[in-house]
């Protein structure tokens, strides 16, 4: 089976993640955008260490990616922390099966083996799709374009099998193989003077694309099934 019918396949199984007001956990409005984890550059030296000795003991593996926002995340900690291992577990499980797959095919298809730069990228993607930046209305914020944008290309992928347009490809025109990607539909960054991030969408930080070389709920089955169908 071609990789294009392959993946023509693959588009009918995905859902579009839904979109609404609110903060949004698992398609309802449960909820909350917690200040708890933020560090700021205005914040004091004592103020950021009590700060991440909060997100290092409840969210181990998302913490630093999210702690320059507010995000959207359960209510009870329990929850807050079972999602970190959750969003780890899956994570993992997608970078090691991506791995074997680059090995078994050879070099070069090498894009996540011995690519730590990439393998960060990734798991800073999973943790804002989980995660998302609440704005100042309490309203999760949708995905950056250039999250998407700088995961592909850190990871080596050329430029046409890269999946951030802006819009949903609904899977019956002529990019049917680069129907819906997980965290779709992406948005702009936008920048005040002096290149100041705006809170438009999720992160939205300064420096994120270059220093990450990078209501949702991701279907990390179905991104990994995305990333395996890559390979080509």
């Amino acid at each position: 089976m071609s990789h294009r019918v392959m993946m023509n396949k693959l588009s009918l199984a995905l859902a579009v993640i839904a979109t609404a007001s609110g903060c949004m956990i698992q398609d309802t409005n449960s909820g909350v955008c917690s200040h708890k984890y933020l560090t700021t550059s205005q914040a004091t030296l004592e103020q950021i260490e009590a700060a991440k000795e909060r997100w290092e003991s409840d969210l181990p593996f998302c913490g630093k990616y999210i702690n320059s926002y507010t995000p959207c995340m359960p209510e009870d900690l329990n929850a807050i922390r079972e999602k970190d291992r959750w969003v780890q577990l899956q994570a993992t499980k997608t970078v090691e099966e991506r791995i074997e797959k680059e090995r078994l095919l050879g070099k070069k298809h090498y894009r996540y083996y011995r690519n730590k730069d990439c393998q960060d990228s990734f798991n800073a993607y999973m943790c804002w799709l989980n995660f998302p930046r609440c704005d100042e209305f309490q309203e999760s914020l949708p995905l950056c374009q250039s999250a998407c944008e700088n995961m592909f290309r850190v990871c080596g992928f050329e430029q046409d099998l890269w999946r951030c347009d802006e819009d949903v490809i609904d899977g019956n025109d002529e990019w049917n193989t680069r129907a819906f990607f997980p965290g779709q539909p992406f948005r702009k960054n936008e920048f005040e003077r002096g290149g100041v991030p705006v809170a438009v969408c999720t992160p939205s930080i300064r420096g994120s694309a270059s220093t990450l070389v990078t209501s949702f709920v991701i279907y990390a089955g179905v991104l990994s099934l995305v990333l395996l169908f890559l390979l080509q």
